[in-house]
């Protein structure tokens, strides 16, 4: 059985390998959370915090977990009309 993460510490954990030089472990989910509004922008997909996203942390996120399958979460992608394939690892 898959363990899901319980915590914000938890899951920045999962994307660790995201970080770059001296970065706390929220930095990159801070980077990729707004690396995700900014291309949504750019695909006139932009939700409303796009222009002054909040700064991710453990006090004003939570976590939890979606059981979909893959194929429902396309609509979070940049490009939910593009190509898109299965991968054997897990969202």
């Amino acid at each position: 059985m898959t363990k899901f993460p319980e915590t914000f510490a938890e899951a920045a954990a999962l994307v660790r390998g995201h970080c770059k030089g001296n970065d706390t472990p929220a930095d990159p989910v801070i980077r990729l959370f707004r690396k995700h509004l900014a291309g949504r922008r750019k695909l006139g997909r932009t939700p409303d915090i796009s222009d002054y996203p909040p700064v991710l942390s453990a006090e004003n996120t939570k976590v939890f977990a979606e059981t979909k399958s893959k194929q429902e979460f396309v609509d979070l992608t940049l490009s939910p009309n593009g190509r898109h394939w299965d991968c054997a690892a897990p969202i």
